[in-house]
C-alpha cells in the first residue's frame, strides 16, 4: 500500500450489498475509505456496474472531463433460445444461434452502451473478458482484477457455526441460486456418495433461491431417496457476520457453476481455508487453480447455452465429482492450508484495492 502514496485520485461508485457485485463493491469501498480515496461527490473515476445505467450527473462530469468512467464487467445475457414462434419449436442449431443472438442483443443493449462509452474496463476474470468480447461487443482489453475479501473476517480462525454434523463429511454449496448453479446435480453427486460409500455425507445449502432452483432440486432429491434433515439441509440466507462461521463448519465446498465470472462464495471459502471441488470452467476454474482444491473437467462449449433450462443445460459428470470429493477427503488438512495461502496471495481486499488504484492513475485531464 505504501508504494501508492502518489495516487491521489478519488474513486466513487454506488454499492448495494444485496447481490454479488454490490457485496464486493461494499468491501472495496471500505478499503478505499481507509486510504481516503473514496468520494461520492467529486470522483475522478467512477466505477460503473455493467448492468446498471450510468447516473446522469456522472455522464455530465464525463463530458466535462472531470470524471473518467470505468465499467466493471459483471456478466451478460447469453442464454440459448429455441422457441422461434409459438407454438412451434425449432431446434436447428443455425436458427438457434440466430434467435439467441437476436434476443440477447436486445437484453445486452445497456451493457454494450456502457462498455462502448467507458474510458476503461475492469473484468472480474479472463472468463469475464471472454464472454464480454463474444456475446456483447468487441471492446478494449481492460484490466483483469479478481474480487477480494477481508482476510481477517474470512479466516480459518474463529468460531464454527452449529450446522456442523459430527462424524460426517459436511459439504457446502452456496449461491444466490440460479439454474446454471446446478444444485440439482449436487444432489445427484450426494446420492452417489451416500449410496455407494460407507461414509456419512451431508449437503449444506446456503443462500436464496431464484424461484425455480430449489423446487427442481427437491424433486431430484426425492427421486434419489435423499431425505431432508438426514442427507441435506436448506439453511437459507445467513447474516453477513455468520458467513465465515458457516464456512468453518464445513469440510469442503462443491461448486458446479460453469458460467459465473468471479463468484464471491468461492473466494470466501478459500479465505476460510475451505477447499473447493469445482468445475474447471468459467470463473470457478480460475479462482480454484492452481492449489485451492480439485477441478473437474467438463465439455462445456463456449457458445449460447440453455442456462435456465434444467433439462437442456450441461449435466455434471456425477462419478468424476464423487471421486474428486473422496480424493479431497484424504487430504483435507493440507488442502485447507493451501486454500488459505492462495487466498492470502490473490484475494486480499487490500491488494485488490491497490489494483483498482493502479487501474485508475492520476492524469493531466483528471484533476486531483
Amino acid at each position: 500500500m505504501g508504494s501508492l502514496w502518489y495516487n491521489a485520485v478519488m474513486i466513487g461508485f454506488e454499492a448495494s450489498p444485496h447481490q454479488g457485485p454490490g457485496i464486493f463493491l461494499t468491501r472495496l469501498q471500505k478499503a478505499l475509505e481507509k486510504r481516503g480515496r473514496f468520494s461520492l461527490e467529486e470522483p475522478d473515476y467512477w466505477i460503473q456496474l455493467s448492468f446498471q445505467p450510468l447516473p446522469d450527473w456522472i455522464t455530465e462530469r464525463q463530458k466535462a472531463g472531470k470524471t473518467k468512467v470505468v465499467v466493471r464487467m459483471d456478466g451478460c445475457y447469453c442464454d440459448r433460445h429455441h422457441k422461434i414462434r409459438k407454438p412451434f419449436v425449432l431446434r436447428v442449431p443455425v436458427l438457434d444461434d440466430w434467435y439467441s443472438a437476436k434476443v440477447n442483443r436486445k437484453k445486452n443493449a445497456k451493457i454494450r452502451e456502457n462498455l462502448l462509452a467507458a474510458n476503461d474496463i475492469i473484468y472480474q476474470s479472463e472468463f469475464s473478458r471472454a464472454i464480454s468480447q463474444k456475446f456483447v461487443a468487441p471492446t478494449q482489453p481492460g484490466h483483469i482484477i479478481y474480487n477480494g475479501v477481508d482476510l481477517n473476517e474470512f479466516s480459518p480462525e474463529g468460531p464454527q457455526h452449529d450446522i456442523r454434523l459430527p462424524g460426517t463429511v459436511n459439504i457446502l454449496v452456496s449461491h444466490s441460486f440460479r439454474p446454471y448453479h446446478r444444485l440439482h446435480d449436487s444432489f445427484r453427486i450426494l446420492s452417489r456418495l451416500v449410496h455407494q460409500t460407507r461414509q456419512a455425507y451431508h449437503l449444506h445449502i446456503l443462500g436464496g433461491d431464484d424461484g425455480a432452483s430449489f423446487a427442481y432440486a427437491r424433486n431430484v432429491a426425492d427421486g434419489l431417496g435423499l431425505r431432508e434433515g438426514l442427507h441435506y439441509t436448506f439453511h437459507g440466507k445467513k447474516p453477513h457476520n455468520e458467513l465465515a462461521s458457516v464456512y468453518r463448519a464445513c469440510d469442503l465446498m462443491l461448486n458446479l457453476s460453469y458460467w459465473d465470472s468471479c463468484p464471491n462464495v468461492v473466494i470466501e471459502a478459500l479465505a476460510c481455508g475451505l477447499p473447493v471441488v469445482g468445475v474447471n470452467h468459467g470463473g470457478v476454474g480460475e479462482l480454484v487453480s492452481p492449489s485451492g482444491g480439485l477441478l473437474v473437467d467438463e465439455s462445456i462449449p463456449f457458445t449460447w447455452l440453455p442456462h435456465r433450462d434444467f433439462e437442456r443445460m450441461s449435466k455434471a459428470p456425477v462419478e468424476k465429482y464423487a471421486q474428486a470429493i473422496i480424493q479431497m477427503q484424504g487430504q483435507l488438512e493440507e488442502s485447507s492450508r493451501k486454500a488459505r495461502v492462495m487466498a492470502l496471495k490473490r484475494f486480499d481486499i487490500e491488494t485488490v484495492c491497490d489494483q483498482y488504484l493502479l487501474a485508475c492513475p492520476q492524469t493531466a485531464d483528471c484533476p486531483v
